[in-house]
């Protein structure tokens, strides 16, 4: 088996999906996945907040109906899936990033749902998560951090034909180092994982005087809430003395409240 065989072998171990495509961009993939939706004549719901940028761009492009499912701060809820019939839900793992998700749960309220496991690929809950479709980016800042590629994947058939009619112009072909590298990087990524989390619990210690997100939660980022200059000043330049990278909220594809998204999935 050559190094890209190996590659799409991890991936399908890592998802639990029989099938499997390498793509050229993790927004690729999620074109794939809402081209799909739009093929089974279901409507698309994205979270409210804790998604990512192209989950409102491409409807629009493929002229998708969509909606948005209320988040508490990005997590799902059972109150996030009413009517489930023909809707299909697309969740992040980790929410923004920073807080995890219930994925047990979310089979039991959907009937179709797309994981964005970008920021969890690696993880035991995402090969065991029998969500329809699971995708993700190998991008930079991304626990894989190729700096190029994602993934789709699926084990339903009519799906992946569906998907593979479309991919011809997305697909990725990396050469050997590339293909070299990425293999390392999957089968490095929960040492990375151990990274993000020991740095989030030294954070969450530092900065226990502050309201963090979902505390008890396991993210690869930490969100402080801070709905004061003074405090917001105060957490950045915590990030700043500690070298942590930081972006200022609110924002989509974080959390919708003022507060500061400390960024620990940048960390090398």
């Amino acid at each position: 088996m050559d190094v890209q065989g190996k590659i799409i072998q991890k991936l399908k171990d890592m998802t639990g999906c029989r099938h499997v495509l390498l793509l050229d961009r993790g927004n690729s993939a999620v074109f794939l996945a809402f081209y799909a939706v739009k093929t089974k004549n279901m409507m698309l719901s994205i979270p409210d907040q804790g998604g990512w940028l192209t989950y409102k761009d491409y409807p629009k492009k493929l002229d998708l109906k969509f909606t948005e499912y209320h988040t508490d701060y990005a997590k799902a809820t059972e109150d996030s899936f009413q009517n489930p019939k023909n809707k299909a839900y697309i969740i992040c793992q980790p929410g923004g990033y920073f807080v995890q998700q219930k994925l047990s749960m979310i089979r039991q309220k959907t009937d179709f749902y797309i994981l964005d496991a970008s920021g969890s690929i690696g993880n035991d809950d995402v090969r065991n998560s029998r969500a329809d479709i699971i995708l993700g980016s190998f991008s930079k800042w991304k626990p894989v951090n190729l700096g190029k590629g994602g993934f789709f994947a699926t084990d339903n058939d009519d799906i992946f034909d569906i998907a593979k009619l479309q991919a011809d112009k997305h697909l990725f072909k990396p050469d050997l180092s590339e293909a070299e590298m990425l293999l390392r990087l999957l089968n490095r990524v929960k040492e990375r994982y151990n990274l993000f989390e020991e740095h989030c619990q030294k954070i969450k210690e530092d900065l226990k005087e502050f309201e963090i997100l979902h505390p008890d939660s396991h993210g690869i980022n930490l969100v402080v809430k801070a709905d004061s200059e003074h405090d917001k000043e105060q957490v950045t330049q915590y990030c700043k003395d500690n070298n942590y990278a930081y972006t200022l909220l609110p924002r989509y594809i974080r959390a919708n409240c003022n507060g500061v998204s400390i960024e620990v999935k940048r960390l090398e």
